[in-house]
């Protein structure tokens, strides 16, 4: 299998998972503009907009408020703070960038008075790839060439809005491995976990409130999708921080599509551990990939059985990256 055919299996599978999720019964309201408004109690509000149902979601964190991610453009993220401002009457002290796609990252300016949060990463790769106004329509005519119909016509839109009066702004508050934020009266958990989707992105953890900011794939009966540079040591470790904390997630919130209700943050926690061990007992052991695949304690994980395809993907790309240098 061509590294080519590979992601484009992992694309698709990934896909899929997203859209299978995108249906709860989670209640939401529509307001001007085309935002839903889904609220999560009193103090969490997903903002969300666009045919990707992108979410800007607002914490309160008591005297001000915390943002995560900020759609994608300037223009859209006005609109939000707009109703932001309604709905909450507070500032937004804080902003946190999941990861630098400019579909979570491109309305930082209008936020541009709070502290904004990334990981490092996320500030050097909104550099490199967004810097200009020519790495930003080059990065936008591709993803057009990809993409037809609504979708196609959403990345033009954007890329017509970003075209005058756009400001990247990177975050400017730079998170390594980890780091605990105190904003108000909430501790916010940040946990850098490199490929889940980018090389940059945050786990984001806020036991106060019950809320887990990762993929959707981290819920019962999903295998996650693990991407180029996933460090399993870190994303193991962040689950296991979670689940010490003793406070139950009750939801994971995701960039695109409603919330995962009441996750099992075991399930995958177990399929990583196995697979991790699986690889690095297969190579101490000297024996090839076809027989670390036939590792009875993966067999044995109900979601692997499910689905075979997306489990060999994720096996092959964690065998090539832990192989000898």
């Amino acid at each position: 299998m061509t590294n080519l055919d590979d992601m484009k299996i992992r694309w698709t599978l990934g896909l899929v998972t997203v859209l299978a999720g995108w249906t709860t019964g989670i209640a939401f309201a529509e307001s001007e503009g085309g935002i839903k408004e889904i609220p999560l109690g009193p103090r969490v509000l997903i903002l969300q907009q666009g045919i990707w149902q992108e979410n800007m979601t607002v914490l309160d964190a008591g005297p001000s408020l915390v943002v995560v991610d900020t759609w994608s453009s300037p223009q859209a993220a006005a609109r939000a703070k707009v109703l932001i401002d309604q709905r909450f009457h507070k500032p937004v002290s804080h902003v946190i960038n999941t990861h630098h796609h400019w579909d979570h990252t491109f309305g930082n300016q209008v936020f541009s008075d709070a502290v904004i949060v990334g990981h490092r990463l996320c500030m050097e790769d909104m550099k490199a790839e967004y810097a200009t106004a020519e790495t930003r329509a080059q990065v936008f005519d591709k993803a057009i060439a990809a993409s037809a119909g609504p979708q196609r016509e959403f990345i033009a839109a954007v890329k017509g809005q970003i075209a005058q009066g756009f400001r990247l702004t990177v975050p400017n508050h730079a998170v390594g491995d980890h780091e605990i934020l105190r904003v108000g009266d909430l501790s916010i958990g940040l946990y850098h976990v490199p490929g889940l989707h980018t090389r940059s992105n945050l786990t984001i953890h806020v036991p106060d409130l019950g809320l887990l900011f990762t993929r959707r794939e981290f819920q019962a009966g999903s295998l996650p999708v693990l991407e180029t540079g996933v460090d399993l040591g870190k994303l193991t470790g962040s689950l296991d921080a979670v689940l010490a904390s003793g406070q139950p997630v009750r939801a994971i919130l995701v960039g695109h599509g409603q919330p995962v209700e009441d996750p099992d943050l075991k399930v995958p926690l177990t399929y990583l551990r196995t697979l991790a061990d699986a690889v690095r007992t297969g190579r101490q052991e000297g024996r090839g990939l076809d027989q670390v695949k036939d590792d009875p304690r993966l067999r044995a994980i109900p979601e692997v059985v499910k689905d075979p395809r997306l489990h060999r993907a994720n096996l092959d790309l964690v065998w090539e990256e832990t192989s000898p240098r």
